[in-house]
C-alpha cells in the first residue's frame, strides 16, 4: 500500500515537470514532495491520487498541484479531515506563490540588506551593465550592485525548491558576460551548483528559509508547524548571513575565477537537463 502511495506521489512530481509548469507551480510540487516524503509522511491507510486543477486565482496557464486522499475501500471510513487541511494549505500557498507575493518579499529583503551595507544599486531587472548587453536570451538579473569598483549580479529566488537549472546556467553565464560576480540569494542550492558559482567567481547566499511577509504570518505559521517546512517571516535578513557575504568579499574562496572549469560544469548541467552526453 505504501509503495503504491510512493509511486503515485512520484508520478505527481513527474507530471508537473512533464507539463513544464511555471516556476511557482513547480515550487508547489516541491512543497508537496517534501510533505509527502518528509517527517509527516502520510499514513499507509490512505491511497494517494494526483490531480491538476486551477488555483484559486489562475493566471494564464498556471496550475497548482493538489492531492486527493481517499480512504481504503474496506471499512468505509469517512473522508479524512486531514485531507481538507492539506487542500486548504496547498491552495493558499499556491495563491501566495503565484501572485508574486513571495518573490517580491525575497527581493525586498535582499535589496534592504545590500543597502544597509552601502552597496550601490545600479540596475534592477536588467540585462545590461555599463556598455555590455546580454543578447543570448530575454533573461534579466534581479539586481546589479557595485561597491569599491566591483559589480555584483544578484539573482533572488524565494522558493522552497531549487531554481530551474536552465535559469541558473543562464544567469551565471550572463554575469560572466557582463563582467559581474554572480550572487544567488536562495533558500538552498546543490553543492555542485555552488561549485560552479565559486569557479565563476560567485557566491551562494544561502538563506535556509522561504520568506513570507508579515501579512502572511498565519499561513507561514501553519506551514511551519503542521508540515514542518522551512518558512519564516523575518523583518530583515540575519546579520550573520550578510557578514558571511562580507567575509567572502574580503577573502573569496578563489583568488581568481576559473571560467574554464565554470563553463565545463555549466555545460554538464545542461547536458544532464537535456539528456545528452558530453564528449
Amino acid at each position: 500500500m505504501q509503495d503504491e502511495a510512493d509511486d503515485r506521489g512520484i508520478t505527481l512530481i513527474r507530471t508537473a515537470r512533464r507539463r513544464k509548469l511555471r516556476a511557482a507551480s513547480v515550487d508547489t510540487a516541491s512543497f508537496l514532495r517534501q510533505w509527502l516524503f518528509g517527517p509527516n509522511r502520510l499514513n499507509s491507510a490512505f491511497n494517494l491520487f494526483s490531480t491538476l486543477r486551477p488555483i484559486t486565482r489562475p493566471r494564464q496557464s498556471d496550475l497548482a498541484l493538489t492531492l486527493m486522499l481517499t480512504p481504503r475501500a474496506e471499512g468505509g471510513s469517512p473522508f479524512p479531515p486531514r485531507a481538507n487541511e492539506v487542500f486548504d494549505l496547498v491552495n493558499r500557498y499556491s495563491s501566495a506563490a503565484t501572485d508574486g507575493t513571495l518573490g517580491l518579499q525575497g527581493e525586498h529583503l535582499v535589496l534592504a540588506a545590500f543597502a544597509r551595507e552601502q552597496y550601490l544599486l545600479t540596475g534592477e531587472a536588467v540585462r545590461r551593465h555599463n556598455t555590455v548587453e546580454w543578447t543570448e536570451s530575454d533573461h534579466n538579473l534581479d539586481f546589479i550592485f557595485e561597491k569599491n569598483g566591483v559589480g555584483y549580479g544578484i539573482e533572488v529566488k524565494n522558493t522552497l525548491g531549487y531554481l530551474d537549472i536552465k535559469e541558473f546556467v543562464t544567469k551565471v553565464r550572463m554575469c560572466i558576460h557582463l563582467g559581474l560576480k554572480p550572487i544567488f540569494a536562495v533558500r538552498a542550492l546543490p553543492k555542485t551548483w555552488a561549485d560552479a558559482l565559486i569557479a565563476a567567481g560567485g557566491y551562494a547566499m544561502i538563506m535556509g528559509y522561504q520568506f513570507y511577509p508579515w501579512t502572511h504570518a498565519d499561513l507561514a505559521g501553519e506551514i511551519r508547524e503542521k508540515l514542518h517546512l522551512p518558512v519564516d517571516t523575518p523583518k530583515r535578513i540575519e546579520a550573520g548571513t550578510m557578514q558571511r557575504f562580507q567575509d567572502w568579499v574580503v577573502h573569496p574562496k578563489t583568488d581568481q575565477p576559473d571560467l574554464r572549469i565554470a563553463e565545463r560544469l555549466l555545460a554538464r548541467f545542461e547536458a544532464v537537463r537535456t539528456g545528452s552526453r558530453m564528449k
